[in-house]
């Protein structure tokens, strides 16, 4: 006894207070009205108070009720009824009825409760036969006299031929579903002076030969719709198919089909479409009042574009355009169809930014007509209410095929950029192509001639469609700095439409900007590597020069060379007049610290020299096709080099002189070995000297991307001679094309202090035919993290490398792996299926009980899958 009064008290909340038990009946009543009948009587176990409030709600829900639950006899369900209808509150009008039933036959007692109904003055009734449309019960004619009604919704059942006077002043609302009507003629008429809206949904099938007509007096009708659904068979596949699709992240749709869901959505709910965060609607015509009803099927829309398509505009009903509930996750609208300023434009782009909680921005398109002005239609869309505050309105004017931009800035928004001094909007526009910056111009009357006082020029080819345009634009940037100095220069250009009909125009504009004193200069040829272009020497001699970017280009001979700013220089699939043209260079720019070239396949430099004592950063990449016959030779002479990447299967010898304190590198090169000579290093003693020189060049690096062919061929000269000690190598990364990972041990015992370990993979796997001898390995005493990146399938060869990290590293803390997706995941620890090839394949467990059962050296170790 005390325990119970103990667990009443613990549990007992004294601070709360129950505010709905203190309002008054008739609030209660009503709140109570708008749940189903099951659920109100279910509060009155709440306490005394709600013990018989659910009796005095005007309304009855049985709408949504499972009777074999709450009345596995009808008797029972009966009498529920008959005692909530003629006992309690007898004397009070009914709000409500609501009634899902099978007839089965038994319909004496419906006619019962709507003469009942009638009698207490109900407003709304709702009730729906589901005995597969047997029509076994006709309406009592009572219903038809009762004047309090304004809604009336049948279904399954059959309507009686009134011999009395139809009364239903307050009729507004009627739903007949597959209802029948004995009304004595085969053509039923419909008249009335108020209706408004009118629906017509056929269910007829198609071999029936019975004509039927519906005559339509309303002169105030404003809806009309009529639809066939095919006995349901055309809902039900509607229905699959949108459900089928209801997973989708990305959509296009088309008016047609968005009619046909639309139409739909008036007989069922839409699914849901959770994942879709960018649609796309294209339209015929103005049918934009459909689009509503599908975007609040789809909660986490992101983008929105209002598309339009040529052809010829469906012929369908006016639809209303109906409140419609908030876009709460939609941030960019684009409506591309230009806007003529027309009521229902207009009303779309009212509906977005009324209802869009957080869109950031909405671009239009206009197309100013000569009934309404652009100014007018800006005047009208500024005056829109946003419900976003953040939102930014970009219009786009078309006028004669030519589009001009506009920024509308919302209600009060201050614009901050136009009030920074201009050398800072110079500044943010230099980082821009030139074709956008123009665009600013449009902006407001800050921005007007902005443009035209930017230093710098970013042009393409591909952005006009006349060559005399593009010509003119550079021509006039040019003339227009004359007197002043050009931060940037780039122009990418077609060779076979610029240089071949236009010899001597790029130069002259290369010319132009070096008198400038240009700093940054980026010419990009886009025409297939045709070195038609000869670079101008004046290049050579422009002292202002920072940056250097050429492409597709073929540089002169050097003799006079003054670069004295020159700190970064990009030089792709660049040729050169003679094989000394690019060293002499490299050796004029004295402030020179960021070097890449990426060379073409016969530039006919067959010795290279970099030498820099300022270089910083050299990247050096020739490509990886191992059938290149010449021996080329690098020679790095740049004592403060920090970083070094070699992407190069063509050069034979890479010679560092005065090694450097390099601190990262990235290594891809078998020093232009073939397959079939990679295993040969060992018996050429030049081979072995330039090997072991290249690693002693890095061997002071803290961080090392190595990939496996450049590791095979140190393997194949670690088996003669002795590698250098990596002390400095923190961060070693490893990546594989084949599953040759028995090399890696040997690298890894002259990394005495290495940490960290990624054991990547290359796109293009390829097997190497080499033999790797099993042999005792060292302990890895310094490493801490493993990181295997390879997806492992539980082949042997993986397996034996993950036991030698985890038996071979007394301090390794973690090791990551990731297992392949091929992988069953069956209920078997041992069961082994085939593949089509007939190999046995393993399953996770598997692979997970092998894991378990390596020997850790480390007892800290951690092993993340």
């Amino acid at each position: 006894m005390d325990e119970d009064r103990e667990k009443r008290h613990r549990f007992k909340r004294p601070s709360s207070v129950d505010w709905i038990s203190s309002l008054p009946d008739c609030l209660l009543s009503q709140i109570l009205s708008n749940l189903p009948t099951k659920d109100a009587v279910k509060t009155s176990v709440l306490s005394t108070r709600w013990r018989s409030l659910w009796k005095q709600v005007p309304s009855l829900d049985l709408a949504n009720f499972d009777f074999s639950l709450y009345f596995p006899y009808c008797p029972k369900f009966l009498t529920f009824v008959d005692s909530f209808l003629l006992d309690l509150n007898r004397d009070s009008c009914l709000h409500e009825f609501k009634l899902k039933y099978d007839s089965d036959g038994e319909t004496d007692h419906l006619s019962r409760w709507i003469n009942t109904l009638v009698k207490r003055k109900v407003k709304h009734i709702d009730i729906v036969d589901e005995s597969n449309a047997s029509w076994d019960f006709p309406i009592p004619t009572t219903l038809y006299s009762c004047e309090s009604l304004v809604s009336l919704k049948l279904s399954g059942l059959t309507l009686p031929n009134p011999n009395l006077v139809v009364s239903l002043p307050s009729l507004k609302t009627i739903y007949l579903t597959i209802a029948k009507f004995d009304v004595g003629e085969a053509n039923p008429a419909m008249s009335g002076s108020g209706k408004l809206r009118f629906t017509h949904l056929s269910d007829c099938c198609d071999d029936s030969d019975e004509e039927f007509v519906v005559e339509i007096d309303a002169p105030k009708l404003e809806y009309f719709r009529s639809f066939d659904p095919n006995d349901g068979q055309k809902r039900n596949v509607i229905r699959g198919f949108l459900v089928g699709i209801s997973r989708v992240k990305d959509m296009t749709i088309a008016s047609s089909t968005l009619e046909v869901i639309y139409d739909y959505s008036r007989c069922e709910p839409l699914p849901l479409f959770r994942n879709l965060t960018f649609l796309r609607v294209d339209f015929y015509g103005y049918r934009w009042e459909m689009l509503p009803v599908f975007l609040e099927s789809c909660p986490n829309l992101k983008s929105l574009v209002v598309g339009s398509i040529r052809g010829r505009e469906k012929e369908g009903v006016h639809i209303l355009f109906e409140p419609q509930c908030f876009l709460p996750s939609l941030e960019y609208v684009k409506i591309e169809r230009p806007l003529k300023g027309e009521a229902m434009e207009i009303k779309l782009v009212s509906y977005l930014l009324e209802n869009s909680t957080i869109l950031k921005k909405l671009t239009l398109l206009l197309d100013v007509s000569r009934e309404r002005e652009e100014s007018d239609i800006l005047k009208e869309l500024l005056s829109i209410p946003r419900l976003s505050s953040s939102c930014q309105m970009f219009t786009f004017m078309d006028t004669a095929g030519v589009k001009r931009a506009r920024y509308t800035s919302p209600p009060g928004e201050v614009d901050r950029l136009s009030s920074l001094p201009d050398c800072l909007i110079f500044h943010v526009l230099l980082n821009l192509p030139t074709k956008d910056v123009v665009q600013t111009s449009l902006l407001s009357p800050r921005w007007t001639h902005l443009w035209k006082h930017v230093p710098g020029l970013d042009l393409d080819t591909e952005d006009f469609k006349e060559l005399d345009t593009f010509v003119t634009v550079v021509d006039s940037f040019l003339e227009r700095n004359r007197g002043s100095s050009v931060h940037r220069f780039k122009l990418a250009y077609d060779s076979p439409v610029v240089v071949e009909p236009n010899t001597g125009l790029v130069k002259r504009w290369l010319d132009a900007a070096a008198k400038l004193k240009v700093k940054h200069l980026n010419v990009s040829d886009n025409s297939s590597q045709s070195w038609d272009l000869v670079m101008s020497p004046t290049v050579y001699t422009c002292s202002s020069l920072v940056s250097l970017r050429l492409v597709g280009l073929t540089l002169p001979n050097t003799e006079s060379v003054s670069l004295p700013s020159l700190k970064a220089m990009v030089l792709l699939l660049v040729e050169f007049t003679n094989n000394r043209a690019l060293e002499n260079l490299i050796s004029k720019c004295p402030v020179l610290e960021n070097l890449c070239i990426e060379r073409s396949y016969g530039d006919g430099i067959s010795i290279l020299r970099v030498h820099s004592k300022s270089l910083l950063t050299f990247m050096h990449d020739a490509g990886n096709n191992e059938d290149y016959d010449e021996d080329r030779i690098v020679e790095i002479d740049a004592p403060m080099l920090i970083y070094l990447r070699i992407s190069d299967a063509r050069t034979t010898s890479f010679i560092i002189k005065s090694p450097p304190s390099i601190v990262e590198a990235d290594i891809d090169t078998v020093f232009n070995l073939i397959s079939g000579r990679r295993l040969g290093v060992a018996n050429e003693v030049q081979k072995r000297e330039m090997v072991r020189d290249f690693l002693i060049g890095i061997s002071n690096v803290k961080d090392l991307t190595i990939a496996s062919s450049t590791l095979e061929v140190i393997y194949d000269y670690s088996r003669y001679v002795q590698l250098p000690v990596f002390r400095n190598l923190f961060l070693l990364r490893v990546t594989f094309d084949s599953y040759m990972w028995e090399m890696l041990p040997v690298f890894l015992e002259v990394c005495p202090n290495l940490k960290h370990l990624v054991v990547g993979t290359s796109e293009n796997p390829k097997t190497v035919g080499i033999t790797v001898i099993a042999r005792p390995w060292n302990l890895l005493s310094s490493l801490e993290h493993v990181d295997i990146e390879r997806h492992l399938k539980g082949e042997a060869l993986e397996m034996s490398l993950v036991g030698y990290f985890l038996e071979s590293s007394p301090n390794l803390k973690t090791l990551v792996l990731s297992l392949d997706d091929s992988l069953k995941k069956g209920e078997s620890a041992y069961k082994l299926t085939l593949s089509l090839d007939d190999a046995p394949k393993k399953e996770e467990s598997d692979i997970f009980i092998e894991l378990l059962n390596f020997p850790r050296l480390s007892s800290s170790c951690k092993i993340v899958v």
